[in-house]
């Protein structure tokens, strides 16, 4: 099977039921234990 190397560029933005950002994007665990989260561009 073939591999196909992609990308994607652009503004984004993230919202995320944490205390701060988005830990799930920084290696760091959920607040809660759980993440919920709003991506849009």
């Amino acid at each position: 099977m073939t591999t196909i190397k992609w990308s994607i560029e652009g503004p984004h933005f993230a919202n995320c039921n944490c205390d701060y950002g988005c830990p799930c994007q920084f290696t760091a665990l959920p607040t809660d234990g759980t993440c919920k989260t709003v991506w849009g561009s």
